[in-house]
């Protein structure tokens, strides 16, 4: 789809949840509310829709998109029957709906062009009202990358979505200010047991608290917080992010570290591309100790990298 007119639809009205819904049967691209971003929801099953994604989104086919699925027994149809499926169901019991993405290997029928050519498929169930409801209506697991260009801020209201898709998809479905703060923690499985893939939402010691000792993540898996602009000196105060930006120090902050996660979002998405060029940051010693720091480094690179 190009340059026609996008559909804005409020998601509290359940005419609108069906016609969401019916644009994605007809394959065609909507941005849906989850509860960290809005997504660039897709059939998961249709390899024209899915390839409408890349393009729309000047993704690199070469990175794997991420299926939602409305529970775990819908999201296993996609995955080979295997030891893995133990682990993966006991994350799923813990932290489904929520922001957890979880991959096994893949049935050989799931897209090998949503897969980026490799062998599992990542799953994630929405914990958002309006998603889910999408998802029960179509009755097809849907492709859901965050609904922005690459390389863009990922947005959290609709109007941020309409900022940069607008004439580009079918739709956006107006569900609210989506809550931000940590994309969705990532987990593998495979023969040889199960992976950190990506630090977020959900620290890690949550996640081997959840599942059987033989799958548990060793700490050797895991290395430490990866933020390439990341400064050793603290932050002034414990509970906040200072940002070195153009020549000078900015500081945001938070009553809580809570407080502080959900709102970085919002706060680093109103920065311009030469602002976040060249950025550096660094944090408060509360965030610093905080189980989902390393969560933080991803997300403060994501949004302070060269462009």
């Amino acid at each position: 789809m190009n340059d026609a007119t996008t559909e804005r639809l409020d998601g509290s009205h359940r005419v609108n949840i069906e016609r969401a819904a019916a644009l994605l049967r007809q394959s065609q691209l909507i941005a849906i509310p989850t509860e960290t971003v809005y997504g660039l929801a897709a059939r998961s099953d249709d390899e024209d829709a899915i390839a409408k994604v890349y393009a729309v989104k000047g993704r690199d086919p070469g990175r794997a998109l991420s299926v939602m699925a409305p529970n775990f027994e819908a999201a296993s149809a996609l995955w080979q029957e295997g030891p893995w499926l133990q682990g993966a169901e006991a994350l799923a019991a813990q932290f489904w709906p929520g922001p957890l993405t979880i991959i096994c290997p893949a049935l050989a029928q799931v897209s090998q062009t949503l897969r980026g050519g490799t062998s599992g498929v990542g799953l994630r169930c929405p914990a958002h009202r309006v998603a889910q409801q999408i998802l029960a209506e179509v009755g097809i697991p849907l492709v859901a990358p965050s609904a922005n260009l690459s390389e863009h801020p990922s947005p959290t209201t609709a109007q941020a979505v309409a900022d940069q898709l607008d004439g580009k998809i079918a739709a956006i479905v107006d569900g609210g200010r989506a809550a931000g703060g940590l994309e969705s923690t990532i987990v593998a499985f495979d023969a040889d047991g199960a992976t950190l893939v990506r630090a977020g939402a959900i620290a890690l010691d949550a996640i081997n608290s959840a599942l059987p000792p033989p799958w548990q993540i060793p700490v050797r898996h895991v290395h430490g917080p990866k933020s390439t602009r990341l400064l050793p000196t603290p932050a002034n105060q414990p509970v906040s992010v200072d940002i070195f930006i153009q020549g000078s120090w900015r500081t945001y902050k938070e009553a809580s570290v809570d407080a502080l996660i959900q709102g970085l979002h919002t706060y680093l998405s109103t920065l311009s591309d030469g602002e976040r060029g060249g950025a550096a940051w660094r944090a408060g010693d509360a965030l610093r100790q905080d189980a989902r720091f390393e969560g933080v480094c991803y997300l403060m690179d994501r949004y302070l990298r060269n462009r």
